[in-house]
């Protein structure tokens, strides 16, 4: 389960809270429309409708995509890049 609490998936949440959040008030704008702009062919709450389908969407996206963290490199390159890195230090100078 300590698996699930990355710095990815928390932003995720955050991020889904707030398209959710925002969502909500794109709905809610519907009944504030005046009725001479609610026969138009663009209404006005069409594009926070569409920008918040997109960022659920990509809360949703964040928080189920494999975490950068869990994913282990097969190339033998970066591991001895890393290795090398690792043994960069003030005290070895």
């Amino acid at each position: 389960m300590a698996n699930w609490f990355t710095a990815d998936r928390i932003v995720g949440l955050v991020l889904l809270v707030a398209s959710v959040f925002f969502m909500f008030q794109a709905l809610q704008l519907e009944h504030v429309i005046p009725p001479a702009f609610r026969k138009t062919p663009m209404r006005l709450d069409t594009m926070p409708k569409i920008i918040g389908v997109i960022a659920i969407a990509a809360s949703l996206l964040t928080i189920f995509m494999p975490s950068t963290l869990t994913r282990e490199s097969e190339d033998t390159k970066v591991k001895d890049a890393n290795e090398k890195l690792k043994d960069l230090s003030f005290a070895n100078i």
